[in-house]
């Protein structure tokens, strides 16, 4: 449980902040502390090798076979999370969170 450094604590506290602000009940904690004893994740090794975020969803629930009406919301609240993911990591790579024109046209 030690700081990264190097400006990246903040940098991923800013990312969790902005996740928190779409995603309602979620809260925002590094993966490693999710799993108890848990290190040498995929997400670990995709920071270390190339100083990038990651993101993991967990969907509310205590069984993978949901009851059909939930599913909707579910899938809304990932899709807001991979939006505000992106542009979250977007500022966390010291980009602009609003693009100048758009990613699909010339």
């Amino acid at each position: 449980n030690q700081p990264i450094g190097g400006g990246f604590d903040e940098k991923f506290e800013v990312l969790g902040r902005g996740l928190e602000s779409v995603l309602g009940a979620y809260t925002a904690k590094p993966l490693a502390k999710s799993f108890s004893m848990s290190y040498g994740l995929f997400q670990d090794y995709a920071f270390r090798e190339f100083k990038k975020p990651s993101l993991t969803f967990e969907i509310i629930g205590d069984d993978f076979v949901v009851n059909v009406t939930t599913i909707k919301t579910r899938g809304l609240e990932v899709y807001k999370g991979i939006n505000q993911f992106a542009k979250e990591v977007t500022v966390f790579n010291g980009g602009d969170a609003t693009p100048t024109k758009p990613s699909c046209g010339d």
